[in-house]
């Protein structure tokens, strides 16, 4: 079953609470109304930006919320990690890693918000079972200081490295423990879009399947889907329908997520690259497809 659809921030809502729901637009609206005082808001506002591609202001907007909360390791501690995901997403993978190796401020190496960004860096750069190594650290330090948010989304992480490993029942049994959180912390959105990640290893596992298909694009289209997400389910589904020899609808969803632009997404860029490659290829196109 559906959650009902994520609620857009209010001026009485926090940044915080608008991050987490995925409601990155809410919160960044929230700062531009000046309403962001605590530094897990702010965090949270560099979050934002970060991950809508948006990497230059999110660097000038933690630079000038260092300025405030400078002596505070919790906001630097978060700010980072955003920030890191946000350069993993937008194809800068050792902006990424320098970002979490350079700086003097201090770095608790058993916080989630350090063992997180490690795990994520290391699921771009390639190595999933290092990758995998660094989540279950950053899944048991966010069950040690009860950051719930943090298990969401240190499961995610973690179902999408077993995806990857071939081990799909324990990548369906993760999707399910961060889903249950998403329900428990009431973030709806969150939901949608681990909902879309369990249809998209099931279209991917099986491009044939129309049951998968359709399930797929049920979730592609739900409202409050995030931007990443959204690309992704699309470009996949322009590749199955290729497959199965069905051209026009490949076209088409092809078309809308090439359509789809927001800030740096090299991640994306590829997938609808390789979307395109599949579609020329499957349709005999060989210029088209290298």
């Amino acid at each position: 079953a559906m959650m009902p659809s994520v609620p857009t921030a209010t001026s009485t809502d926090r940044a915080t609470g608008a991050f987490m729901r995925g409601d990155l637009a809410g919160a960044i609206r929230l700062h531009v109304s000046n309403q962001v005082t605590a530094a897990d808001d702010a965090a949270a506002v560099v979050g934002a930006y970060a991950w809508t591609g948006r990497m230059e202001e999110a660097h000038a907007v933690d630079a000038a919320f260092r300025r405030r909360f400078i002596a505070d390791p919790a906001y630097l501690a978060m700010a980072r990690c955003w920030l890191a995901i946000g350069w993993c997403h937008a194809g800068r993978v050792k902006r990424a890693r320098q970002l979490l190796r350079d700086g003097d401020e201090p770095r608790d190496r058993d916080s989630f918000y350090w063992l997180y960004p490690m795990a994520f860096v290391a699921y771009f750069r390639g190595r999933i079972q290092r990758s995998a190594r660094w989540g279950r650290r950053a899944l048991h330090a966010a069950v040690v200081s009860e950051n719930r948010f943090g298990q969401l989304l240190a499961n995610d992480l973690l179902a999408h490295a077993a995806h990857l490993l071939g081990r799909r029942s324990l990548a369906n049994r993760l999707l399910t423990h961060a889903s249950s959180l998403a329900v428990d912390l009431q973030l709806p959105s969150t939901y949608h879009n681990l909902q879309c990640n369990r249809a998209l290893f099931a279209v991917t596992d099986a491009p044939g399947d129309p049951v998968a298909r359709q399930a797929l694009a049920q979730h592609a289209r739900a409202e409050g889907l995030h931007y990443f997400s959204k690309r992704h389910a699309l470009s996949v589904l322009a590749m199955a329908h290729a497959l199965v020899g069905e051209q026009a609808i490949a076209a088409d969803y092809l078309r809308e997520a090439t359509e789809i632009s927001v800030g740096h997404d090299a991640r994306g860029d590829i997938r609808v690259e390789c979307g395109r490659g599949v579609v020329a290829a499957v349709s005999g196109d060989r210029a088209a497809a290298d």
